[in-house]
């Protein structure tokens, strides 16, 4: 079987540990370094592709993921899932937590650079996520949260530039 792979994180607390969101929206886990891999999302009906997963960095049940529309978040290691943000037009291709603060999950989207401060929440309202930047529609975002100081956003265009 194939499966074409948008995203993929590896715990930072037990490096056997990866999950990985493929293009028709089905999430994937592995406990033993890639070897073997079973599917997290059966029955679960995510809105397209996982574009990007992040693993809380000291709790490796605790992943994030979002889709075009959609961030979601499991703390059972992928037993279920919530969907704790809804944003049209989201599109968010980057999640990183902070990496001294591990409460705080950024996304950069195409509708912005999102930030909540408690990750822990089962349903995150729009008002938790607070958009930081505006950013023009663009096709990719990515991020790096380097400190407690410094957020370096990344922007690549959906469209060739012609001279």
């Amino acid at each position: 079987v194939q499966v074409n792979i948008y995203s993929f994180d590896i715990a930072t607390t037990n490096s056997n540990i990866l999950y990985a969101g493929s293009e028709t929206g089905g999430v994937y886990k592995t406990t033993d370094n890639g070897l073997n891999w079973n599917s997290v999302s059966d029955g679960f009906n995510f809105a397209g592709g996982i574009e990007a997963i992040a693993i809380h960095p000291t709790d490796e049940n605790t992943v994030f993921a979002s889709t075009k529309t959609e961030i979601i978040k499991t703390t059972d290691g992928g037993a279920n899932w919530n969907i704790v943000l809804t944003q049209s037009g989201m599109s968010a291709t980057t999640l990183s937590f902070h990496p001294s603060s591990p409460d705080t999950i950024f996304a950069a989207a195409e509708t912005g650079l999102l930030k909540s401060e408690d990750y822990r929440c089962s349903k995150i309202a729009q008002n938790h996520y607070h958009n930081l930047v505006e950013i023009p529609s663009i096709f990719n975002n990515s991020l790096n949260v380097a400190s407690t100081e410094s957020i370096i956003l990344y922007r690549r265009l959906a469209k060739s530039l012609k001279s």
